[in-house]
């Protein structure tokens, strides 16, 4: 059975990392029914219409992009990974206006496309537990597969001075520049006595993604700007950990390579966390800076054993597109 692979809106963050993972799989492969569609496009209600027409029976069709296919193809598999899609009333409120006003219409699409899936599969069980909360048909017919990692290189000996990567790409949700503010007080108090470690922060962001004079100006910070998946890659095997602040994921890609390459990730103590980064995760309970400062003095001497197996690519794909692991 051929089968129909859509990967519109794949163009940053997780879903761009995620499409990745898949061309790397079909590297050298030879099976001939298997037709991405949507690469470098929009996910617009046009194109929504427009691959529906795409996929005839008998195909099977593989929507890796929130919104399952309506019509087209006898099985349907759709993966979701976009919280936002799923918040709960409270969270609604708190965010306010850092939600973009698309997000509210994005998730009536999301949720009511989900009801013509015949398998949904999240990438943590934090996932699992907001879709079934919103839509609790999808209980019977979800999967959680963690999102695939492959690790193609060795993490790197630490460097001399201590550097910690922060890779996040900004959003008004994230709140990264609050966190950010907690983390530079929290290299700021590793610096004085007792400790008198200077910590550097690598950030794959602009200073124009920042207003705070704090945070833009900080001598121990270092905006590095955009960076591919493979950059990105580079920078974590050689950093001494990674920082991870945010709250709200779906699955958060920095936590999984901690995990697979054997490196620290200081993030904050929730179950998500601990599911996703394994014995990685270096935690702190609360965003305050001295139990920042507490858990990045411990990540240096952290020394987690490289574990990708939770990540691994070819069981990923095999369940997802139903082939044989290879």
């Amino acid at each position: 059975m051929t089968t129909v692979i859509d990967c519109a809106g794949a163009r940053i963050g997780g879903a761009k990392r995620l499409l990745n993972e898949l061309d790397r799989y079909l590297v050298g492969s030879t099976e001939a029914d298997l037709h991405v569609i949507g690469r470098d496009r929009a996910l617009t209600p046009y194109w929504l219409i427009r691959r529906e027409a795409v996929v005839r029976r008998p195909r099977r069709s593989v929507a890796m992009n929130n919104v399952s296919f309506l019509a087209g193809g006898e099985h349907r598999t759709v993966v979701v990974h976009n919280a936002l899609h799923f918040l709960t009333s409270a969270e609604t409120m708190a965010f306010g206006r850092r939600l973009p006003p698309s997000v509210h219409a994005q998730a009536q699409v999301v949720r009511r496309a989900l009801l013509r899936a015949d398998v949904v599969i999240v990438p943590a069980q934090s996932m699992a537990e907001r879709v079934t909360r919103v839509v609790p048909s999808a209980r019977e017919r979800l999967a959680v597969l963690h999102n695939p990692v492959s690790v193609p290189r060795a993490r790197c000996s630490p460097p001399a001075s201590p550097r910690f990567v922060c890779p996040i790409v900004p959003g008004p949700y994230k709140m990264l520049e609050e966190r950010l503010t907690v983390a530079l007080e929290a290299a700021d108090i590793l610096a004085a006595p007792p400790h008198r470690v200077d910590i550097a922060i690598d950030v794959t962001a602009t200073p124009a993604a920042f207003r705070r004079h704090a945070v833009v100006s900080h001598p121990r910070i270092n905006f590095l700007g955009a960076l591919t998946p493979t950059q990105v890659e580079d920078l974590v095997r050689g950093c001494s950990a990674i920082l991870y602040p945010t709250e709200l994921e779906s699955f958060g890609y920095p936590l999984a390579e901690g995990r697979a390459m054997g490196v620290p990730v200081v993030g904050l103590d929730t179950p998500h966390n601990r599911e996703v980064a394994g014995p990685a995760l270096v935690p702190y309970a609360r965003q305050v800076a001295h139990e920042v400062a507490a858990a990045m003095f411990a990540a240096l001497a952290a020394a987690p054993a490289a574990d990708p197996a939770p990540f691994d690519p070819g069981r990923y794909f095999a369940r997802l597109l139903q082939r044989p692991h290879r």
